[in-house]
């Protein structure tokens, strides 16, 4: 089953407000102004594949990765080793899965706030997603859910 095109972006959206409200809701009396109090800048990287993905089954696939700073900086990004000038928010769609290859979306600056919203939809034979996330060089926990109907899931680190 396909999610409506408007799920999708509600969730997506979801993800952005969840990260404007980290940054918002800490004080900003401290000495570095684009820094608030207790909250730890971070690295962070994310390789995601998806196997038995059937475009024929119209078996979906979005994946959106936000994350800020405080700076108001627009490029956060670099998508297999390319870096995506005027994007802090990188969207990861079928097509960019359906190959079956690794996608590797690595932070190029430290970031206060990052969150991960997974949207996998199937009609079909089930699929595989494989999400792991190094955030600070340290494996967060991998995901590997093999997907029949639906999956979604939001991450933050």
């Amino acid at each position: 089953m396909k999610l409506p095109f408007r799920n999708k972006h509600i969730l997506n959206g979801a993800a952005v407000l969840l990260t404007a409200a980290l940054l918002s809701s800490c004080s900003k009396d401290n000495n570095n102004p684009l820094v608030p109090p207790g909250i730890t800048l971070k690295n962070a990287k994310f390789t995601i594949s998806v196997k038995d993905l059937n475009l024929s089954e119209n078996d979906d696939v979005s994946i959106t990765i936000n994350g800020a700073d405080g700076s108001g900086a627009n490029t956060y990004w670099k998508v297999n080793g390319a870096t995506r000038s005027n994007e802090p928010l990188i969207s990861i769609e079928t097509e960019d899965v359906a190959s079956g290859n690794d996608v590797v979306v690595e932070s190029i600056r430290p970031m206060a706030s990052i969150s991960v919203s997974i949207v996998v939809s199937n009609a079909g034979a089930p699929m595989t997603l494989h999400y792991t996330p190094v955030v600070e060089g340290s494996t967060q926990s991998p995901v590997t859910e093999t997907v029949s109907g639906s999956y979604t899931k939001i991450f933050t680190y």
